[in-house]
């Protein structure tokens, strides 16, 4: 069937055909080659594609021309005055259709930057090693699976940081068994719901760092990271967030981590993390929060607790909470 009344493009449910092929013959190519509105650099036939120069478009995606395997989408470099990344900063592109044409380096640094009327990506390369800050400030709603199974991705910090319409990230990072930073991935985006399983199988994470920070309308979200060492600020301020399947067998640093949430129970939340060191502020002002028990015991390395329930108003049962918590020595607030 079709959508968007463009034939260029088929779909079968809700994945692309790329071509149809009938007795040895292509009978439909979804990709197109155009490169009017390009800057590019032709070195011996290898393209790499500088800018996007074309206009607002409402209704048509921007095709990332298709050359086969000899094209390119160049990265962000801020060692050059003239960045050449086509859609860096770029409010002209609302839809892109990558056609799989990679990024050069498997780099997507910056890639789509501040690009405030984005809306949708598809036939993305997941070839990619980092992607961040790549969505930073778009207004893409969905990023449902984005980047599932990109096996080489490493960096995806900041990645959809202050995309304030993002509703949906069930499954963007799903089985990334290489990513190791996904700090500040998801900072600020206001209006986002869904987020389940967006680390599912992501065995190597061990930064998330204000992943959710301030995301107030977070309901739930499932984290088993067990590499994870910082999870400051993961969830600060994430207001109507009921507590998820969060598993932190390796953290350092759970600092701020559930400030300001709806948590109703803190019960084991870290229970024998044996790494764990400092606890400040992790559960203030969880207003919500009635009950606690067993939260931090046989956390031995645990050295601060500073206002570590300050403001828990509500909290009217607390067993047990830093029971085996040899090396603590603040406990203030």
């Amino acid at each position: 069937k079709y959508r968007d009344n463009d034939i260029s493009r088929i779909y079968a449910g809700d994945r692309f055909i790329d071509q149809v092929i009938y007795n040895n013959t292509v009978i439909f190519n979804s990709f197109k080659g155009d490169l009017t509105n390009w800057i590019y650099e032709n070195n011996n036939g290898q393209i790499t594609l500088l800018e996007y120069t074309g206009s607002y478009s409402d209704s048509k995606p921007v095709y990332v021309p298709h050359y086969g395997n000899n094209i390119v989408v160049n990265n962000y470099d801020s060692s050059y005055s003239n960045i050449s990344t086509p859609f860096y900063n770029n409010p002209s592109v609302k839809s892109v259709d990558f056609q799989r044409i990679p990024y050069l380096n498997g780099n997507m640094y910056k890639a789509f930057y501040n690009s405030v009327n984005l809306t949708s990506v598809v036939r993305m390369d997941r070839n990619v090693s980092n992607t961040k800050e790549a969505f930073y400030h778009t207004s893409i709603a969905n990023s449902h699976g984005f980047f599932s199974s990109a096996s080489s991705l490493e960096d995806a910090s900041s990645t959809f940081d202050s995309c304030y319409r993002l509703t949906n990230a069930s499954l963007t990072f799903n089985n990334c068994v290489n990513l190791i930073n996904a700090s500040s991935a998801f900072n600020s985006c206001y209006n986002l719901v869904n987020a389940e399983g967006v680390f599912a199988n992501c065995s190597n994470l061990t930064d998330i760092s204000g992943v959710f920070n301030n995301c107030v309308n977070l309901r739930s979200a499932t984290i088993n990271g067990v590499k994870v060492k910082n999870a400051a600020y993961a969830f600060n301020g994430c207001s109507n967030l009921v507590m998820g399947a969060h598993s932190f067998p390796s953290i350092k640093n759970a600092a701020y981590a559930y400030q300001n949430t709806g948590i109703a129970r803190g019960s084991e939340a870290f229970l024998d993390c044996v790494n764990l060191e400092d606890a400040e502020s992790t559960f203030r002002n969880c207003t919500s929060l009635t009950s606690t028990q067993n939260t931090f015991k046989g956390c031995r390395n645990l050295v601060s607790a500073l206002n570590t329930f300050s403001g828990c108003i509500n909290a009217t049962s607390a067993t047990n909470v830093f029971n085996g918590c040899t090396s603590l020595n603040n406990i203030t607030g």
